[in-house]
């Protein structure tokens, strides 16, 4: 489905009703979304990532709690969240 948006058409996400902690086994990454479906497609588009085979960890009702999760799983070692880093040249 798709929305007007200032003159472009915007493609809209369709909400799970619930929040969802994700694994994806071939890159051993970890997200959180609230529109699942939506979100493996993005990354097998964009991110040209390996999506079959993934699996559900845990549903929230919240996305706080979801979060929580997920970043417990990142402290752990699993990929997904990262900070850009910048070269300081002196």
């Amino acid at each position: 489905m798709c929305r007007k948006s200032r003159g472009h058409y915007k493609k809209t996400r369709h909400h799970d009703g619930h929040f969802t902690v994700y694994y994806l086994p071939e890159h051993h990454y970890v997200g959180m979304t609230n529109a699942l479906k939506n979100r493996l497609q993005e990354h097998r588009s964009r991110n040209g990532r390996f999506t079959d085979g993934y699996e559900i960890i845990a549903t929230f009702d919240k996305a706080v709690d979801a979060h929580l999760m997920e970043t417990k799983l990142h402290t752990m070692g699993y990929y997904g969240f990262y900070y850009k880093t910048f070269d300081k040249k002196k």
